[in-house]
C-alpha cells in the first residue's frame, strides 16, 4: 500500500464519520424542526447562548441545536416571561390585548 493509497483509505473513513453525524448527529440534541419553543424562538435562544458563551447550543450548516438542559432553561425562561407579563395588571394578555381592541373601537365610533 502506498502512501496516496492509505490517505485515499483514511479520507474515506472519515468522509463517512462525518457524513453519519451530520445525518444523525447527537440523540440528546434538539433541532429547532423538534422543538416545542417552536422554530424562530428556539433559532433566536441558540444565537443568543451562542453570543453570551453559554453552555448546550450548537450551530451546524442550516441547522441549530440545543442540548436538552438549555431547552429546558429556555423553556422556563420562556413561561417566566410569559407569567409576568400576564400579571402586570392582574389580568392575562389575551384580556389586555382584548380590552385594548374594544377601546379602539369604541374610539373609532365616537
Amino acid at each position: 500500500m502506498t502512501t496516496d493509497d492509505f490517505i485515499d483509505t483514511v479520507a474515506r473513513r472519515v468522509a463517512r464519520i462525518v457524513a453519519e453525524e451530520l445525518r444523525g448527529g447527537d440523540p440528546s440534541l434538539i433541532e429547532q424542526a423538534n422543538s416545542p419553543l417552536g422554530s424562530r424562538r428556539h433559532i433566536d435562544a441558540v444565537k443568543r447562548r451562542l453570543a453570551a458563551g453559554q453552555p448546550g447550543a450548537s450551530h451546524v450548516g442550516r441547522r441549530y441545536l440545543l442540548s436538552q438542559e438549555a431547552l429546558a432553561e429556555e423553556l422556563g425562561r420562556a413561561s417566566g416571561r410569559r407569567m409576568a407579563l400576564a400579571k402586570t395588571d392582574g389580568k392575562t394578555v389575551q384580556q389586555r390585548a382584548k380590552d385594548e381592541m374594544l377601546a379602539r373601537l369604541r374610539a373609532v365610533r365616537q
